[in-house]
Order: C-alpha cells, then structure tokens, then sequence
C-alpha cells in the first residue's frame, strides 16, 4: 500500500466506500473525541463499517415484506458514487503530503458539489478518528421503507380475497343452476302420469293379494272412476243375457278383451250408421210417393167434379144427340164455312164419334193449356136396320204432363207429353150386364194421346161385344193398359 493510500486512512481507489448515513449518525461520530495523530495505517474499520452498513440494509429490507433487488442496488449503486467521491478528493490531499480540504468544485455544481464534498469528508473524518469500529456502526433500521410495501401486499391480499370471492359466489350460483336442472330431469325421467300409474298398480296388486296397509289412502281412490264404469259396462251385458235366461235359452257368458269389445263396437256403430241412413232413404221414398198420391188424389177430385158437371148437362140434354144433318152451320170450330162443315161431317161419319162440345182449360205447367171434350161414340152394327146400334156417351180431356225423366222445376214444353183422360158417362142409365161387358171401358182411366187410334178401334171392338153378348179378344184390352 502507498503511502497517499497511509494519509487517507487506508481508502484506495479500489477500496469500497461507507454507505451514506443519516446526518445524527455524522453528528455523533464529531461529537466524540478525535485522535491528535494525523498518521494513520489502513483503516480495515472502514470496510467493515461498510459491510455492516449493508447488511443492515439487507435486514431492513426483509423485514419490509421481501423488499424486491432492485432497492439493494440503489444502495449499492449509492456506495459506489460515495467512494468516487471521496477518490475524487483523494489527489489533492496525496499533492500537499497532508489533509487537507478538497479544492472548491466548478461554479456551474457549486451548491450540490459542496454539499456532497462536506459529507464525504465528514464521513471519512469520522472512519479515522474512530478506534472502535462499533462507534460508527449504522445506525439502527428504521421501518420508514415497509409501510408502501405493506400498504402494497394488503392491497394485493384484498384484490386476491375479493376475486376468490367472486369465483366463490360464481361458483354457488353455477351449483344452483345445475341443482335446477338436475331436479327438471328427475321431474322428466319420472313424470306425474307414471306416478299415478305406479300407484294404480300398486292398487291392483293389493286388490289380487289382499289388504296392503302400505297403500296410501290417494291411490285407494284412484282407480274409482274405473271401477264404475267397469261396473256398468258389466251390468249392461247381464241386461242383455237375461233375457236369454228367462226364455229358457242356455247361453255361455263370456269375458272378452277390451280390443275385441272395442272393435265389436265399431263394427255396430258401423252398421247402425248405415241403417240409418237406408232408413233416411226410404223415408225420403215414402214422402214422394205421399207427395205423389197427394197428387193423383187431387187429380181424382178435379176428374169427379167434372164428371158430376157433365152429368147434370147430359140429364139436362136429350139422350139421343142430333144427327149430323141437324148441327149448325158453325159447327165445333165456330165457323162457317162450308168446307169445315163438310169435312167435320166427314169425320164424323167414318168415325162415327160426335164431338158435341169442347173446352178449354189453363194448364199446370209452362202457359200450357188443356181441353175437355164432351164425345159420343155411336155403334153401327153390319144389320144397321135391324136396330143393332149402340151410343157411348164420354169424356175426353187433354193434359200436359211431365215425362217420366224429367227433373223439376218444369221450364219448357219438351219436358211434358200429352195425355188424354177418359171418363165414362150416363152408365147408371145402362143394364149391369151391359157395363160388366164394357169392362175396363166402364170405369176412368188415362191413355197417351198418340194411342187415340187404338182407343178408337178399342171402343169399337168393346161396344160390339157388349152388344152382341160375344166374347172378343183381350189383346186390345191390353194394349189400352199398358
């Protein structure tokens, strides 16, 4: 070791520095006594002093609630500015062989520079005047530096305690959701309907095997409805087998299944359908047949009216009609002319059948009209002057009526054909064995009008017979009636 390293109490360029330390530490240390020797040996106090100084630092730190590295090294990083300060000085006390003070610094760091000059000799003062290295121990630990530190970790505890008890409350939450859902799939898995049925079981098991006190009073009185309907449906077939057994009659009864007494019953309702509706049908058959004798009945009480009517003229009239030579010139068609004269005279004559009157009548259907027509057929026999003649007093009338396929309403005249109905007169006034002879020519009856040639040749045939006791042919009998 040199000797400027000797006058500088053993501090070296390459010798750590003292930490720096409080300013009552310094006062302390001046107010203790100073040796009157300025020689001093290396001063190993001083590196001691300084690794006391940082270990304390160390300790305080730990205590301070594991003080993070980067505050160790800005104490150490003080240190090391402390020991180039006092290097700093250390050439000019080296220059003048003595202690002496520092060279005032540069006027542009005078207020700093000097401050720290001061420090750095009072410190170095203090270090070489000590004998006792304990003298200028650090001073103790002070706590200043924990309390942010504390402060830092408490707010961390409670940020950590309030975010656990949020995930705590999440998670409660979550356990009430799933609580739910597990009771919904329990509800599904066994709903309502397959408790009671369970129950109705155990019921009918409990029937089969007797008396179960376990069986709760709700499912006793469940399957009540059941049994009355049972019981009635049971009843009604011992309704319908009694009868059997009052008659004498042997008959098996029988328990079916319920789809066989199901379907049984569909097959009847089936039929009953059907029955009703074929009874519908007739009764719909039956109302037009009313309707239609209803009808006829009508028409039977015009037909009697009017046979009255021509009864009371013809008692009025004489019971031999003129002849032919005796009309008026007018004749039937009111005219005089004497060529419809001649020519009704005509007619009259081949046919030998008078029209003494004509009449009209309004008709039913479509502005027809009908007519009545007062006939008297005359029967000439082959012995003319022998007295074999014979008169058929009658009446005609002409109708329009709808044909057999003709629907209603009735709105055109192709709808309807003509039909002509023959009503006997003045039949009282003849022998029974003349009317028996006149056969159905004796009571009325209808013809279409395109058969009046038959009917004519008809009258013929009929009233000849009558009159000559001889018994004809029925072939035009039944052409007229059919």
């Amino acid at each position: 070791m040199s000797d400027n390293d000797s006058d500088l109490g053993g501090l070296g360029p390459v010798t750590p520095a003292a930490p720096r330390r409080a300013t009552t530490t310094a006062a302390t240390s001046r107010s203790k006594p100073k040796p009157k020797s300025n020689a001093a040996g290396p001063n190993v106090d001083a590196g001691e002093e300084a690794a006391e100084d940082e270990d304390e630092e160390i300790e305080v730190d730990e205590l301070a609630s594991n003080s993070t590295a980067t505050n160790r090294q800005g104490s150490q990083a003080g240190g090391r500015r402390q020991t180039a300060r006092k290097q700093a000085v250390t050439p000019a006390a080296v220059n003048n062989k003595g202690k002496q003070k520092a060279a005032p610094p540069p006027a542009r760091s005078r207020p700093a520079a000097t401050n720290n000059r001061r420090r750095v000799e009072e410190d170095a003062q203090t270090i070489e005047d000590s004998d006792n290295p304990q003298e200028v121990a650090a001073p103790p630990p002070t706590r200043t530096r924990a309390a942010p530190k504390q402060q830092k970790t408490t707010t961390a505890r409670e940020s950590e305690l309030e975010r656990l008890r949020w995930r705590a409350e999440q998670a409660e939450q979550r356990c009430a959701d799933l609580m739910k859902q597990l009771e919904e799939l329990h509800r599904t898995r066994v709903t309502e309907a397959e408790q009671l049925m369970e129950a109705q079981t155990a019921q009918y098991d409990a029937q089969l095997e007797g008396e179960n006190p376990s069986i709760t009073p709700i499912a006793l009185t469940l399957p009540s409805l059941a049994k009355e309907r049972i019981i009635t449906q049971l009843t009604q077939s011992l309704a319908k087998v009694e009868p059997l057994s009052r008659s004498g009659r042997t008959s098996v009864l029988h328990l079916i299944t319920r789809d066989a007494a199901d379907e049984e019953k569909r097959m009847i309702e089936q039929e009953v359908a059907k029955l009703r509706d074929e009874l519908a049908d007739k009764a719909r058959v039956i109302n037009e047949k009313d309707d239609l004798l209803a009808e006829k009945d009508q028409i039977v009480k015009e037909l009697q009216y009017e046979l009255k009517l021509e009864r009371e003229n013809a008692q009025k009239s004489n019971h031999r009609p003129p002849g032919s030579a005796q009309r008026g010139r007018g004749g039937v068609l009111g005219t005089d002319d004497p060529k419809n004269t001649e020519v009704i005279k005509f007619y009259e004559d081949v046919t030998n059948l008078l029209v003494p009157s004509m009449k009209p009548k309004p008709g039913r259907y479509v502005n027809t009209e009908d007519w009545n027509l007062t006939c008297v057929y005359t029967y000439v026999g082959e012995e003319a002057d022998a007295g074999n003649t014979k008169s058929l007093h009658f009446t005609l009338r002409s109708s329009h009526e709808p044909k057999p396929d003709a629907e209603e309403p009735i709105t055109s005249t192709d709808q309807l054909h003509q039909s002509m109905y023959y009503v006997p007169l003045d039949l009282d006034k003849e022998t029974d064995d003349f009317v028996a002879r006149l056969k159905f020519l004796g009571s009325p009856f209808s013809f279409p009008r395109t058969q009046l040639p038959l009917f004519l040749r008809t009258i013929y045939n009929t009233v000849g017979e009558a009159l000559n006791g001889e018994e004809g042919s029925d072939d035009d009998d039944d052409q007229m009636q059919s």
